[in-house]
């Protein structure tokens, strides 16, 4: 979460793009009547905040503990200095992870940056610097130095003898596995020990390459007891236990994601949620920041994660992500990459896959695939990659029975659908889930009550209406009223 302080125009013109890139960021200014604008516009009572230096503490109304940024946008340079004096005395309270947010300031007068970095300031600004869009990666940049050293305090003081369970999302894909190698390459610079668990299944061809071409030691959650193998655990490409193994009641150590979640959701000692495209972009710059060089096998993981998320850098990156593409991309072995990115599809998939292609049917910008009854769980989610695309269609839901569950997987190219929220609404928080262009659902077959129609059809009914619905495409059916007996 970003914090504001001071929303004039230039104030606002930085807010607008925060907006865009979807940072949460609440906004403290001394004028009313410009935090009602922000609330016609609609901003939330909790993110428009009065500035009252006048006050002690004038922070109280603010969860500092989830302030990562501060741009203290003011132009008086006595109210800045109130404003980070009492930041100095938040920072100096004792709590178990000490506050170290990035504080961003403005200066009318390039003379006042040596005294506002002696006060606390992290970074200093000129009015046209604050509005070049380079700054906001700089911003990033120094975040996440911040964030580094942070962590690495958290190894290095709290840690105590026992095994990092390193949960990676469910149905792990490339970003995801490639993260985890990176974070326990961190950790064990720092003698620690840790390993990668997963849930779900590596289904898809390129999934499956990487970790058998990179010899990669993955375990899965159900043969491992986490509740008394490990102390400590750490959340790489998911933030919360909704998409993971990590048991409920378990709080995590470590949070390193960059899918925006609200906040509120999010438990750990240690967070580290950044704007980027891709969670190899954020363990890259801390393999970076702490002067350990990936050897070329791991840069490689690391690059196909970072193009795979972001669509070979088509889909939108910061300059971070950029950076991160160039430096693995002098690191990596091209030879093994080649063979990562053209895994030999198995004929079966092949076969599914014209036969889908062949019965889907679609529906304003959706195609359906029932594919029946299937193997395997990781063919129906092939499939849904496959035909992302065909035919011009842009969002596929691909679904079959496995044994006694029926399993959805949806893919998009929109930037206009979150397809996690989408199958939630649709489904349920219990039974769906995932992220903005990939998600998945898991039902019980037993759902489905025996009727005239078979079971095949009862299903593809289910699946398009519960789907057309959530996404207000199809009005949801009303309930029959039945006839009073005369």
């Amino acid at each position: 979460m970003y914090l504001l302080i001071g929303c004039d125009d230039l104030g606002f013109a930085i807010l607008d793009e925060f907006r865009k890139r979807k940072v949460h960021t609440v906004v403290m200014d001394e004028s009313p009547k410009r935090l009602e604008l922000l609330r016609r516009l609609g901003m939330k009572e909790d993110e428009t905040l009065i500035l009252d230096l006048k006050s002690s503490s004038p922070f109280q109304q603010v969860r500092m503990e989830s302030i990562e940024v501060i741009i203290v946008n003011l132009t008086d340079f006595e109210k800045i200095k109130k404003v980070l004096a009492a930041l100095n005395a938040i920072k100096s309270e004792p709590r178990p992870i000490p506050l170290n947010p990035v504080v961003i300031v403005r200066a009318e007068d390039d003379a006042e940056g040596p005294e506002l970095k002696k006060l606390g300031a992290s970074e200093v600004f000129s009015a046209n610097q604050l509005l070049a869009a380079a700054t906001l990666g700089a911003i990033d940049k120094i975040k996440l130095r911040v964030s580094e050293r942070r962590l690495d305090k958290v190894l290095r003081e709290n840690w105590k003898l026992g095994r990092l369970a390193i949960i990676l999302q469910t149905n792990p894909d490339p970003d995801s596995i490639a993260s985890g190698l990176a974070l326990k390459l961190y950790a064990k610079a720092r003698n620690i020990d840790a390993d990668l668990i997963y849930d779900g299944v590596i289904g898809h061809p390129q999934n499956r390459a990487l970790v058998n071409l990179l010899g990669v030691d993955l375990l899965n959650a159900a043969e491992v007891d986490l509740t008394t193998r490990y102390r400590w655990f750490a959340l790489v490409d998911v933030s919360t236990p909704a998409n993971c193994a990590l048991p409920p009641d378990q709080t995590p150590t470590i949070v390193i994601d960059h899918h925006a979640v609200p906040l509120s959701e999010v438990r750990g000692i240690f967070v580290e949620i950044a704007p980027v495209a891709a969670t190899a972009t954020i363990l890259t710059t801390f393999l970076r920041l702490s002067g350990i060089e990936p050897d070329p096998i791991l840069a490689t993981a690391l690059f196909l994660g970072l193009v795979t998320d972001t669509m070979m850098m088509a889909r939108q990156f910061t300059s971070l992500d950029m950076e991160a593409f160039q430096y693995l991309n002098s690191r990596m072995d091209r030879t093994l990459y080649a063979k990562l990115t053209s895994p030999t599809l198995i004929p079966d998939h092949v076969d599914l896959f014209m036969r889908a292609l062949k019965s889907s049917k679609v529906y304003e910008d959706f195609r359906f695939a029932n594919l029946g009854e299937v193997d395997t769980r990781e063919a129906i989610a092939l499939v849904a990659d496959s035909l992302v695309g065909q035919e011009g269609v842009n969002t596929v839901v691909a679904y079959g029975v496995v044994r006694d569950r029926l399993y959805v997987s949806a893919r998009t190219s929109l930037a206009s659908i979150h397809l996690g929220n989408l199958l939630r609404e649709a489904f349920g928080e219990e039974y769906a889930g995932g992220h903005a262009n990939m998600a998945g659902a898991s039902i019980p077959v037993s759902w489905f009550k025996p009727g005239k129609a078979g079971l095949k059809r009862r299903i593809d009914g289910f699946v398009r209406r519960k789907v057309l619905t959530a996404a207000g495409v199809k009005r949801p059916q009303r309930r029959r009223k039945r006839k009073k007996a005369r």
